[in-house]
């Protein structure tokens, strides 16, 4: 059944009024900093943090792929004798992760997949 409450949206002045606080301040001023800037920078490109609940998480049945797209890349496997590059997407705490391919707001240190 789809989620039918409007999902909290973070801004970076709910940030700095206190309104929600970053588990990052327990790991270090920077830390607390770079989630500052993250927000600003989502803002600039009309966007909002979205507070999703838990899903599709790592080793369960919501972050596999579906039945009949395992099965045709399977197939392509075995007509071309040629492995699928899987990219895993969640991975980085650090950003959004929309997207497997590139995120809203990159994380520097993060290399892009393809």
């Amino acid at each position: 059944m789809p989620c039918r409450r409007r999902l909290p949206q973070v801004t970076a002045a709910d940030l700095r009024s206190g309104r929600y606080r970053a588990l990052t301040a327990q790991i270090s001023a920077d830390a607390e900093r770079y989630v500052l800037q993250y927000l600003q920078n989502l803002e600039q490109q009309g966007l909002a943090l979205t507070l999703w609940p838990p899903h599709c998480l790592v080793g369960s049945p919501g972050a596999n792929l579906n039945a009949e797209l395992a099965g045709a890349l399977q197939r392509w496997e075995t007509r071309r004798l040629t492995p699928i590059d899987v990219i895993e997407k969640g991975l980085n705490i650090w950003t959004e992760n929309f997207s497997a391919l590139k995120a809203v707001i990159p994380y520097p240190a993060m290399p892009i997949p393809i």
